[in-house]
């Protein structure tokens, strides 16, 4: 038996938080993913904290909060796998709109979920973000 776990399952299911100083001072050390979006829900950015990242998440999510113009607010997992997740949270976003977030550059090698995985969204593609374009993937 071939166990599959479906893009509801791999989405995030993390609460959004402002991107505002004192919630960015007290974020963790740790290592994981993190999701930037606009004011609209919009995900601009999906970053990772690794083991070489200074102050953790709480370093890596101020300086993309900075980078990324119109991050409104955030959310994030700890975990060790961060690569992994990372990964998912790619290929999850890029099955369900057909893209990644402008804020990614195409990552070479990313897979792909199994057709019917994810739900296809009808909401446009977003603007370009720090002169990175969109892409498809394809």
């Amino acid at each position: 038996m071939q166990y599959q776990r479906s893009a509801e399952q791999l989405r995030s299911g993390k609460p959004w938080s402002p991107c505002e100083p004192g919630v960015l001072e007290r974020l963790p050390g740790h290592m994981g993913v993190y999701e930037l979006a606009d004011a609209d829900g919009t995900v601009l950015l999906i970053g990772y904290a690794g083991g070489r990242s200074r102050f953790g998440m709480r370093g890596e999510i101020a300086a993309a909060v900075e980078r990324t113009p119109g991050a409104a607010r955030f959310r994030y997992e700890v975990t060790t796998a961060y690569l992994t997740r990372y990964q998912e949270l790619l290929m999850v976003h890029q099955a369900e709109f057909g893209w990644l977030p402008p804020g990614n550059a195409p990552e070479p090698g990313l897979g792909r979920l199994s057709p019917g995985t994810a739900a296809q969204h009808s909401r446009p593609r977003p603007p370009v973000a720090n002169g990175i374009v969109p892409t498809t993937g394809e």
